[in-house]
């Protein structure tokens, strides 16, 4: 489970913490409760776009495929004019691009 709270806790907490407003949800729990729900999400603070935006991890996989295709092939091209040794800056930036993906691709250990 997260250690950060979840929005419905932080709402039961409120509403049990604070007497004026549970006395409210008593009387018009249809009314008060959305008006507290409102209230409790706007003072939330928002999840990082990486937990709900799969678009952010597609792009950056995406870009370091790109950066590891360009390396092999900048290799390639190298070897295939006759220069034998390989810039290291080449293959420090597909070897990092590599990683990089190894990292956002494998499970986390913390995940279920």
């Amino acid at each position: 489970m997260s250690s950060q709270p979840r929005t419905a806790d932080v709402l039961v907490t409120r509403a049990l913490s604070e007497p004026e407003i549970l006395k409210k949800i008593q009387d018009d729990p249809r009314t008060e409760l959305p008006i507290l729900a409102k209230i409790v999400t706007k003072e939330y603070p928002p999840c990082s776009p990486l937990a709900w935006d799969q678009w952010i991890y597609r792009l950056v996989v995406i870009f370091l495929g790109f950066t590891v295709i360009s390396s092999v092939i900048g290799a390639i091209i190298l070897a295939a004019r006759g220069i034998t040794t390989t810039p290291e800056i080449l293959v420090a930036i597909g070897s990092a691009a590599v990683g990089a993906m190894a990292g956002l691709l494998a499970p986390s250990p913390v995940q279920k």
